[in-house]
C-alpha cells in the first residue's frame, strides 16, 4: 500500500518509483502482490497505472481501516519535504507494518527504530519488503511495536491529558 495525496507531484514520483522500480521485484516474487494506491485525487498518471489489474487506485477513502485491514504492508519511499508524520501515526495506529527512509524518520521525534524498517534510500525499499513478506513473525512483531508505539506517544493522556502540566509550567 501507498498512502497519499495522489496529485502532489513528489507523491507521483514516489508512486512512479514504487511501480516501475519497486514491484517488479516484488512480482518476481509474488507474481499476485497488489500495488494499492490510497489518496485523493489521482493524477491522470497515476490512474493510468491501472491498465495493470495489479494496480488499485482508490482515491480519497473516508475510513482507512476497511481498506488497510487485510493488507501486508506501507510502503513509504520519501521524495517531498512534509505531510508524512501524520500518514505515518495513522498507518501505526492500524497496525499495518510500514517500510520508509531514513530520511523520513529523522524529521519525526522517533528514538527507537523497531517500529518501522527503515531503508537507506529508496532503492532498498524491495530488499526489506520482501524480508517481510517472507517472514510473518517479523511481519507481526512490526505491527504491534507499530500499535504499542501510537497507543504510548499519542494517546490522549500523552497528548491533550499532559496539557495542564505544561500551562502551569508556562504559568511559573
Amino acid at each position: 500500500v501507498y498512502y497519499g495525496g495522489l496529485s502532489n507531484p513528489y507523491n507521483v514520483k514516489d508512486v512512479l518509483f514504487l511501480y516501475h522500480q519497486f514491484m517488479p521485484k516484488i512480482w518476481s516474487k509474488f507474481e499476485n502482490a497488489e500495488l494499492w494506491l490510497v489518496g485523493s485525487k489521482p493524477s491522470q498518471e497515476v490512474r493510468k497505472l491501472t491498465q495493470n489489474p495489479r494496480v488499485i487506485v482508490t482515491g480519497f477513502v473516508d475510513d482507512l481501516s476497511d481498506v488497510f485491514k487485510d493488507k501486508h504492508l506501507m510502503v513509504m519511499p520519501w521524495s517531498g519535504a512534509s505531510g508524512f508524520r501524520s500518514r505515518l501515526i495513522e498507518v501505526m495506529a492500524l497496525g499495518l507494518p510500514i517500510i520508509t527512509s531514513k530520511d523520513l524518520v529523522k524529521q519525526m521525534d522517533i528514538k527507537e527504530h523497531d517500529k518501522f524498517l527503515l531503508a537507506e534510500d529508496n532503492q532498498q525499499l524491495s530488499e526489506l519488503a520482501l524480508k517481510l513478506l517472507n517472514n510473518k513473525k517479523i511481519l507481526m512483531n512490526q505491527s504491534i511495536s507499530g500499535r504499542k508505539f501510537v497507543e504510548q506517544q499519542y494517546s490522549f493522556e500523552a497528548t491533550y491529558g499532559a496539557l495542564p502540566d505544561y500551562l502551569l509550567k508556562i504559568r511559573k
